[in-house]
């Protein structure tokens, strides 16, 4: 495997160039903070059950951390509980040794309180990848740099500048807010999410770590937001599935590429025949031991001789 030289690697990082993070390893700890924080509100008629809420978390996920532990390493404090999410009903954010979690206060949304937070996990970003949950997908208020609720400046100073891997991660679309203000549509159309991550993207972010994971037919899966350097189709529209691909401008050459392609591997099939399948690891079989011991209390809990 070709490795950059040190040199060229430290300038990329400086320059904001983040290190890709691996989609399968993505998808099993995003399955784990959805099994872990079924966060929920209480109902806007009295009576009624509580609900699914909107909720963001901000998590230090140490680089080769197994999915499958990935709450055993949590400190019991920040593990979902009566008390956690009666914290949230009142205090709206809960602040935590390797994560922030907050949901909608107001005006001010649920990425906004997490991101103004991060100073803990900021302390503690050496050897730790930081991947932003939200339920859902960010609105164009959180990604408009000129409105005094974005995350746009809060991505530069705090998340760009502390990590080399990261990743913001959504699952349903936020296209029918819960309340709009006078004069504006209660929903957003497609061309809306896209510029919403498109914003996000060009924060210096990338499009290339801004994932969607949810469950499209039978199975939980984690799909880049990048299509042709265009916002994929599978994240701002409920309707296209994933293998469909595409991007919000590119549909028709993606149509000729993939015809130009199949022509190309039925030309080449017979030479094909009778070799090995190679089989691919993924990132979990690869990992070293070393990396599947790595402790969470013991990544996270440093501090820093200044406090605070």
């Amino acid at each position: 495997m070709y490795l950059l030289p040190r040199m060229l690697l430290l300038l990329l990082l400086s320059a904001g160039t983040s290190l890709a993070v691996n989609t399968n390893w993505l998808t099993g700890i995003v399955a784990a903070l959805q099994r872990e924080y079924k966060i929920t509100a209480p109902s806007d008629r009295p009576g009624q059950d509580r609900r699914k809420s909107q909720f963001c978390v901000a998590v230090n996920i140490p680089k080769g951390q197994e999915p499958d532990t990935l709450m055993n390493q949590v400190p019991q404090n920040d593990r979902y509980s009566q008390r956690l999410q009666e914290e949230l009903d009142s205090e709206r954010l809960h602040v935590g040794t390797a994560m922030v979690l907050a949901v909608p206060a107001g005006a001010k949304h649920a990425e906004v309180s997490v991101l103004q937070n991060l100073n803990q996990l900021m302390r503690n970003a050496r050897g730790n990848v930081l991947v932003i949950y939200s339920f859902l997908s960010p609105c164009s208020k959180c990604t408009d740099p000129t409105n005094k609720f974005s995350i746009i400046k809060l991505i530069k100073n705090k998340v760009l500048n502390h990590w080399d891997e990261y990743a913001f991660v959504f699952t349903g679309l936020f296209n029918k807010p819960a309340y709009s203000m006078e004069g504006e549509s209660g929903t957003r159309d497609k061309d809306e999410l896209a510029q919403s991550l498109t914003n996000l993207g060009d924060s210096g972010f990338g499009l290339r770590n801004i994932f969607r994971c949810f469950e499209p037919q039978t199975e939980f899966q984690c799909y880049s937001c990048s299509s042709g350097q265009q916002v994929a189709n599978v994240c701002i529209d409920d309707n296209v599935q994933p293998q469909e691909g595409g991007s919000r401008s590119s549909r028709s050459s993606d149509r000729n590429r993939r015809r130009s392609s199949n022509r190309s591997r039925s030309s080449s099939s017979n030479k094909d025949r009778g070799r090995k399948r190679r089989r691919y690891r993924t990132a979990s079989e690869s990992s070293s031991g070393s990396d599947r011991s790595r402790n969470w209390d013991r990544s996270n809990r440093r501090r820093s001789s200044s406090g605070g």
